[in-house]
């Protein structure tokens, strides 16, 4: 299905492959978004006209209406992509819209749904061309950033009274984010990192807001923010003085009411206690705090981050500046800069002056498994440009987090050198996902795009590399491979294992390739990519090889499912497990019943149980359906092959064969009649 992008920017997707020709002109890419936004109630051509073509006399305008209209069904291939006469509407079955969506996640009341919805403002970056509108798109813009805000504190309040004050920080840190220069904004994040215990956070806050505003605007905070925040220096002061600090509620247990370890007396001095929490906060304790979670449950969409030395003043502000960019890039992950309930992942930020640079850093753990490290590479920057090395760690830290909590890079991610910037990660997912797409030039650009964004990175080029040995284009595959290898860019285990594969596989060599696939599983051992040996053992006829090496293997959409199948129908009817073939297929066909792919699975496992009269049926039934694009053979087809022996020439073989020419003279195709009159006399015979 046709999918418009308009927050955030403005793109025309099919499924997950970005459309572009004449499709997408700028001038039709604004139409539908100009009917996207109207909603399912629609615009009027006039009110179109005025907005695209305000220079135009009527007639002329109209014309060019007509035409854009007819060429967006035309090129698109989707005659009912726009519905109405007076007043036109985008059609839903054919075309989805995100600024539709969000409008009906608010109205559904799934505030949560719509926050993940909106990934900017409308059109963000488009200029449209003429004054009206232009000034069309802020209104629209404001109005859907205006509900965005209300959505996010709605939100926060409900986990305020829900007794959740760390989880409403997410929520006003997401409110910070889109206004960043809102007094209002501001002080709600302060008095919710106040109200979470963090007072050191809201202080920072400040201090960041009070920079932005000299930075930008130069002009001064608000006299409400100075105040708050003297009031919570002098709370801070207070505690810091205090004798006794409470660590938990209730003596040996946490705030979850579970057993904890031993931990510091509950009367412990505040200086006694910060220095030992920064200890274990440090590089040489972090993995204690991970294993203090273990696999009680953590939540994999909830970060921890801390300070490395947290007397420091310029520490916590590192810490704040980069959860508000951690939030603006990723709203799925929910960031804490104070103690939070189990979380997936625990992050301690630090930085070093370094002659008249500044070194930047991060110790970053997976709480989930172990407290294992997950490896970032400190930014070092001059200290004048101090905001972009923030920005840089930032977004090295989403990224890398993003990759290990998405199945599609989860089990590799340690292993590979993934791009480390947001624009390479995500054409690199685009392409990954695109895998099924019957558009291969599509997806080799997201590759492309993925390594000219982060030309650190090799592996979208290995991506490509094994999408071109998988379409036979082997040289070409070869020469991606070499490219590589004579680059600087850099290269993981996984990517080194991977190019050993397709050398071989582009020599022809399966035994060099199966050899070459077991050690790229050695190094992302119980993982999808058993699919590489697998598909060599199934080539060399280990048929069960194959079968235990992907039997364990949960085969999601996108590149492992496709491939996996084929993997798995092939070597049990080779092997002779004919039986679980069908029942695989049946299973197929109960969610997808007019799948020609099943169809065919179901029909070769037929006749390997020489169970004839019912691929007759099935062949003759699927006839009835239209020919489905991509598909190599078609289930007929499927039974010919499958039944062409002396026993069957004669018999069934020839009236699949005319039912399948009379069928496709129906649809068209050209069979002569004296063809068609030989095939019925040999069958009379």
């Amino acid at each position: 299905m046709l999918r418009l992008q308009t927050l955030g920017g403005l793109t025309l997707t099919n499924g997950t492959t970005p459309l572009n020709g004449a499709a997408i002109q700028r001038t039709r890419l604004a139409l539908l978004a100009v009917i996207a936004a109207a909603g399912e109630h629609g615009v009027s051509r006039d009110r179109i006209l005025a907005l695209l073509w305000p220079d135009s006399d009527l007639e002329r305008a109209r014309g060019s209406l007509k035409q854009a209209v007819y060429a967006l069904r035309h090129d698109l291939g989707e005659p009912d992509l726009v519905l109405g006469t007076d007043d036109l509407r985008l059609n839903p079955l054919v075309i989805q819209s995100d600024v539709a969506e969000f409008d009906a996640a608010l109205r559904a009341g799934e505030l949560e749904q719509a926050v993940d919805l909106y990934h900017g403002p409308f059109l963000d970056g488009i200029h449209l061309g003429n004054g009206e509108v232009d000034r069309w798109r802020e209104d629209v813009a404001e109005r859907l950033a205006t509900r965005y805000r209300h959505a996010i504190v709605s939100l926060a309040q409900t986990t305020e009274r829900s007794g959740s004050p760390a989880e409403a920080v997410h929520w006003y840190r997401l409110l910070s984010a889109a206004e960043p220069l809102s007094t209002s904004a501001t002080l709600a994040l302060m008095h919710a990192l106040a109200r979470a215990g963090d007072r050191s956070a809201a202080l920072s806050c400040a201090a960041a807001h009070e920079q932005r505003l000299r930075v930008e605007l130069e002009a001064h905070p608000d006299p409400a923010v100075i105040d708050l925040a003297a009031l919570l220096r002098r709370e801070l002061d207070a505690l810091r003085d205090s004798p006794a600090i409470p660590v938990v509620a209730t003596p040996g247990t946490d705030a979850d009411g579970r057993t904890r370890e031993a931990g510091p007396p509950a009367r412990w001095g505040w200086t006694h206690w910060r220095s030992t929490a920064a200890t274990l906060l440090g590089a040489a304790g972090i993995g204690i705090v991970a294993l203090a979670f273990g696999s009680r449950g953590t939540d994999a969409n909830l970060l921890s981050l801390a300070p490395a030395a947290p007397a420091r003043v310029s520490d916590s502000l590192l810490v704040d500046a980069v959860a508000e960019l951690l939030a603006r890039n990723d709203p799925t992950l929910r960031v804490f800069t104070q103690t939070a309930r189990r979380p997936g992942f625990i992050a301690v930020l630090s930085q070093r002056s370094e002659g008249d640079s500044l070194r930047l850093g991060v110790d970053l753990t997976d709480a989930a498994r172990g407290g294992r490290p997950i490896a970032i590479e400190p930014i070092t920057v001059k200290s004048s440009a101090r905001d972009w090395g923030v920005r840089i760690l930032a977004e090295r830290i989403g990224v890398r987090l993003a990759a290990v909590r998405n199945p599609v890079f989860a089990s590799w991610a340690d292993a590979a050198a993934l791009p480390r910037t947001w624009a390479g990660y995500r054409e690199l997912l685009s392409g990954i996902t695109a895998w099924d797409s019957p558009r291969e030039i599509g997806m080799i650009a997201h590759f492309d795009a993925a390594a000219a964004l982060d030309s650190s990175s090799a592996t979208p080029l290995l991506w490509k590399a094994l999408r071109l040995t998988r379409m036979d284009q082997l040289a070409e595959s070869d020469s991606v491979l070499s490219a590589v290898e004579l680059s600087t860019r850099r290269v993981g285990p996984w990517d080194r294992a991977l190019v050993d594969v397709l050398r071989a596989w582009n020599r022809g060599n399966l035994a060099e390739g199966h050899s070459a696939g077991h050690r790229l599983l050695e190094v992302v051992p119980n993982s999808e990519w058993a699919i590489i040996p697998a598909w060599d053992a199934e080539g060399l006829g280990r048929h069960r090889e194959a079968l235990e090496l992907i039997g364990h293997l949960t085969l999601r959409e996108g590149w492992t499912l496709s491939w996996g199948n084929s993997i798995r129908f092939q070597a049990l009817h080779l092997s002779g497990g004919f039986a679980d073939e069908l029942e695989i297929a049946r299973k197929g066909l109960r969610s997808e019943p007019d799948s020609r792919w099943y169809r065919q699975i179901a029909i070769r496992a037929l006749a390997g149980l020489h169970r004839a009269p019912e691929v007759e049926r099935l062949c003759i039934e699927s006839l009835a359906l239209a020919p489905q694009r991509g598909m190599e053979w078609q289930p007929c087809g499927q039974a010919m092959l499958e039944l062409w022996s002396p026993a069957t020439r004669y018999g069934l073989w020839r009236r699949l064969w005319l039912a399948l020419a009379e069928s496709e003279r129906e649809l068209g195709i050209s069979i002569p009649d004296d063809a068609l009159k030989q095939m019925r006399a040999n069958l009379d015979k």
